[in-house]
């Protein structure tokens, strides 16, 4: 049991140490980056980011890494897979101001939906990548339907693109720009769900939402 221990403890230190590496070259790398931001909806999207009420921020797997500088928003909760690459990304986004709530669709799914939902009435914003943790890439699972009803939040679908960049070969072909790279942040329409959601609308509203996201990820490559 004590070497068990002890190897835990190396793990997390390790885990840590290469948390903080990482935290910091990304610092780095912001600093040379062009940043810009499109919106489909201006008016409506910077009223809710300037503090227009509570929302659902939601992006692809893919599209992560650059999401803690999308807006200066910190009190935000963000689903984070239980998986053991997840250990990094939820120190990760701890490290950005950011609260971790681990879970997903496929492991701890009711017990992190209860926890976003608490966060949410504790005042937290919600974050959910919805074809997290493996994928298939680019499906919004009905999690994130979900959360809209039960909390009356608005989701807000948010992606990122950069060029020069480079796209790991992995199955959500995560993406990392390259230094003094130009970087665009878009913001798609927000969606609300009605408390009377049936499952017929919810479905409707996961395809819109679905098909808003693979637009906007489009857009932003294009720009």
């Amino acid at each position: 049991m004590a070497n068990f221990s002890r190897l835990l403890g190396r793990q997390k230190f390790m885990l840590d140490v290469g948390c903080g590496i990482g935290s910091f070259l990304l610092q780095i790398l912001r600093l040379t980056l062009r940043t810009y931001h499109q919106y489909q909806n201006e008016e409506i999207t910077k009223s809710l980011l300037g503090g227009g009420g509570q929302e659902i921020f939601c992006f692809w797997h893919g599209r992560l890494l650059m999401m803690p500088f999308a807006s200066p928003i910190r009190n935000v909760a963000i689903m984070i897979s239980r998986h053991r690459d997840g250990d990094f990304v939820s120190r990760y986004a701890e490290r950005s101001g950011f609260q971790s709530i681990r879970g997903s669709a496929t492991r701890g799914s009711v017990a992190a939906m209860k926890s976003m939902i608490s966060a949410h009435k504790g005042g937290l914003h919600l974050a959910i990548t919805p074809d997290g943790p493996r994928g298939p890439q680019h499906q919004v699972r009905s999690g994130v339907i979900e959360l809209g009803k039960l909390t009356g939040s608005p989701i807000q679908p948010v992606t990122f693109g950069a060029f020069p960049r480079k796209v790991l070969d992995s199955w959500d072909e995560f993406v990392i720009p390259l230094p003094f790279a130009t970087c665009i942040f878009v913001w798609g329409e927000p969606l609300w769900v009605p408390a009377d959601a049936t499952k017929e609308k919810i479905a409707e509203i996961q395809g819109v939402l679905q098909q808003t996201m693979i637009d906007i990820t489009f857009m932003a490559d294009e720009l």
